[in-house]
């Protein structure tokens, strides 16, 4: 079986939100078995491909 490389990032995206937001992200990433950051980042990648943005790095844990 061929292992693959974890996915390094690099960058830091800091956002403010409603104080009930994290725990929804919390309680919906537990619900899909994913860390809450794969949870978001899968989302937030999710809504840029809807609206036609295209991004170069492939990710692993895309599949909202």
């Amino acid at each position: 079986m061929m292992m693959t490389k974890p996915v390094k990032y690099d960058a830091r995206l800091t956002v403010l939100c409603p104080a009930e937001l994290p725990r929804a992200i919390n309680a919906a990433a537990a619900a899909r078995l994913q860390r809450p950051a794969e949870y978001i980042r899968a989302a937030i990648l999710a809504r840029l491909q809807a609206d036609g943005v295209a991004i170069g790095t492939p990710e692993p844990d895309a599949d909202v």
